[in-house]
């Protein structure tokens, strides 16, 4: 997204490093190896405005490629 270049471009700047170098670090954290797309964030949305959600309450859900996981 918009904001997330916007970060990558700042940190690397911040650290003295590319942009792609540090997006690639970043992934090394993430077992799944890539980051995600709006779209797979907009369908837990969905799914949590749904009534298929309608009896969740208090919970985390961690949408992060196994990051908390790891």
């Amino acid at each position: 997204t918009p904001m997330q270049a916007r970060v990558l471009r700042e940190v690397s700047a911040s650290r003295g490093t590319s942009v792609e170098e540090l997006a690639a670090a970043r992934l090394t954290s993430v077992p799944m190896g890539r980051t995600a797309p709006p779209s797979e964030m907009a369908g837990v949305v969905a799914w949590l405005l749904s009534d298929e959600a309608a009896y969740m309450t208090g919970q985390v859900i961690n949408v992060d490629g196994g990051l908390v996981m790891w």
